[in-house]
């Protein structure tokens, strides 16, 4: 009997409202149905969705402790990390996808140099900047890890936060370790290809790949029904200091009387002017929250994609972007309009124009789209390695 290919996909997590861990799991059974063998490693979730789990929740914890004291997330995790190796070993992939490597459950620096010293072929999609920075996952606007300088951090309640604001810690850079590697970058977007390419990583190939949308969940209807004033959205699984809440609290007290802000996700102050949603339980009821808006709002200071943008536009309503995101969202036909959120009433003359339109969801990619362009960079890489 022929052997199959076989693929290996690691990430922090596999819970399935998890962004990242989402797209791993649509590639992982979409290979298989084209006839690969794959497998998902991850540093904790649940046994049914993975193959190998690397810690518990109170090695997560005891880890998470860790790094917060001492900048160290991603430097962790020997033994665990090691007992992974062995597991990699044993299944024998041709080719290593590797997601999120941030979130306290690994060693990098001994999963890397072990790829590289296999010569194993190694697909790593960016999600955030973490692999080019020397701690942090999301800078924004900060520069100092372009030049290595992380050492002098201003941001240390950035993810993975250090709860020693002043602290002096030796930044613990990861770039380096890809150097030998036979790698492949994907990123979700042209402006995060385009801020990776301004990174010490620039030296590798460096392919876009879109998050696709679930257009069978996200998608128009064509009656929603008739309702008063303008209806405006804004959601994040967090309202974190990055996500820029405090700018959707200014436009609800400037905004008409007849407009009104519904916030989905957690963290957000209790405001007189907004609805706030905690948790929507479903995809099908974000959907329909999506679908019921004129407008999303997307106030944040750093996206490397945009998800919420994504899922608004398979729902045909548009969204009104922050210019100042780093990577930003840029510019798309109706879909997609951008404002620097820091001037409320530019903020709400955007919001009127963009209301005046339906987004095109046929813009948006699916994650039929997203699969399909996987396979091929998968195929692509395993007849033609670099070493």
């Amino acid at each position: 009997m022929e052997s199959r290919t076989k693929i290996a996909h690691i990430n922090t997590v596999d819970h399935p409202r998890n962004a990242v861990a989402q797209v791993m799991s649509a590639l992982h059974g979409f290979v298989r149905e084209n006839g690969f063998e794959s497998r998902i490693f991850v540093g904790n979730g649940s046994r049914e969705c993975s193959d190998h789990r690397m810690q518990g929740a109170a090695g997560r914890w005891r880890n998470a402790l860790t790094a917060r004291l001492k900048g160290t997330d991603g430097f962790l995790a020997e033994k665990s990390t090691y007992r992974l190796l062995r597991r990699l070993d044993e299944f024998g992939p041709d080719l290593v996808h590797i997601h999120n490597l941030h979130g306290y459950y690994i060693n990098a620096r001994m999963l890397l140099e072990h790829l590289a010293a296999t010569h194993t072929p190694v697909i790593v999609t960016c999600h955030d900047l973490w692999l080019a920075t020397g701690r942090c996952a999301v800078p924004a606007a900060c520069g100092l890890y372009l030049t290595h300088s992380c050492d002098q951090c201003p941001h240390a309640d950035r993810y993975p936060a250090l709860w020693r604001q002043k602290a002096t810690i030796s930044p613990h850079y990861k770039d380096h370790l890809l150097s030998p590697l036979d790698a492949h970058l994907v990123v979700p977007s042209e402006a995060m290809a385009e801020a990776v390419k301004a990174t010490t990583l620039a030296h590798l190939p460096v392919s876009v790949i879109e998050n696709g949308v679930d257009k069978s969940v996200f998608s128009p209807t064509p009656n929603t029904g008739n309702h008063s004033g303008l209806q405006l959205i804004a959601v994040a699984s967090r309202w974190n200091a990055e996500k820029n809440g405090a700018a959707l609290t200014r436009l609800a007290s400037l905004m008409p009387s007849d407009w009104h802000l519904t916030v989905v996700g957690s963290d957000f102050p209790k405001s007189d002017r907004i609805r706030v949603i905690r948790h929507v339980g479903s995809p099908s009821e974000l959907a329909r929250l999506y679908r019921e808006a004129d407008v999303l709002l997307s106030p944040s200071f750093s996206e490397s994609f945009g998800m919420t943008v994504a899922e608004a536009n398979a729902c045909g309503t548009p969204a009104v972007v922050n210019s100042d995101a780093v990577p930003s969202i840029r510019p798309t036909d109706n879909n997609v309009l951008s404002v620097n959120y820091s001037d409320t009433n530019l903020l709400i003359d955007a919001i009127t124009r963009a209301a005046s339109h339906k987004a095109d969801p046929a813009l948006v990619s699916s994650i039929a789209d997203m699969q399909k362009k996987y396979l091929s960079l998968y195929r692509q890489i395993l007849q033609n390695p670099l070493n």
